[in-house]
């Protein structure tokens, strides 16, 4: 949707251009132009930028790469939909030209490409998880984005999961779910079975 379609293979980008390369790039920007575009219109309408599920010990906060503290609103409450409002104005406001409108959100701290939490050190990134799930309520934050060699990983006592194994064969083919019950608390599903997951403090817990 930003235009950046490197990701494409050449046969796709081919296959979808009549053969040729070039023509597959502006084909492929038409279809997910977020403005006109079949897929990116779907995109545009229906993405949430983070999403909260389950209930009690499994309240959970799903988000693409992780929610930082400075995207909380200034109620010291979650701004879970008003992340996903923010991300449909912008695209609104500038059509393909979207990231440009609101640079935080789509830029390299923000819930789509941040790496802070996944990658950053122990005591900075568990207290701003702690800050953020107080704040939502909720147990755990579950992210993708970094990719974890050897499966799925958690920091923060089993705050934070780090769920993105590498599914893809371009990586390391690894399938990974994550699951949570009250009877059975949460584990991670892998083609090899079931892994539990450490259980996280009641109340997120900050770094003295």
């Amino acid at each position: 949707m930003s235009g950046v379609n490197n990701y494409a293979s050449a046969t796709e980008l081919r296959a979808i251009g009549g053969g040729s390369v070039v023509r597959g790039h502006s084909a492929w920007n038409e279809a997910f132009d977020p403005a006109t575009g079949e897929l990116g219109r779907v995109i545009a309408d229906t993405h949430e930028v983070a999403i909260i599920a389950g209930d009690g010990a499994c309240r959970t906060l799903f988000v693409h790469a992780g929610i930082l503290p400075s995207f909380l609103d200034g109620r010291g409450n979650a701004t879970v939909a008003h992340l996903t409002q923010r991300f449909r104005d912008a695209v609104s406001r500038a059509g393909a030209a979207f990231p440009t409108a609101d640079k935080a959100l789509f830029g390299s701290r923000g819930p789509h490409w941040c790496r802070n939490l996944a990658l950053g050190a122990e005591r900075e990134a568990c207290n701003d998880v702690a800050t953020v799930l107080s704040a939502v309520n909720a147990t755990r934050m579950v992210i993708g984005h970094t990719v974890q060699v050897g499966g799925a990983s958690t920091r923060c006592g089993g705050a934070l999961v780090l769920l993105d194994a590498g599914i893809s064969s371009a990586y390391y083919g690894q399938a990974t779910a994550f699951q949570c019950s009250d009877a059975h608390g949460a584990a991670i599903q892998e083609l090899g079975g079931s892994r539990q997951l450490p259980t996280p403090p009641a109340a997120p817990t900050k770094y003295g």
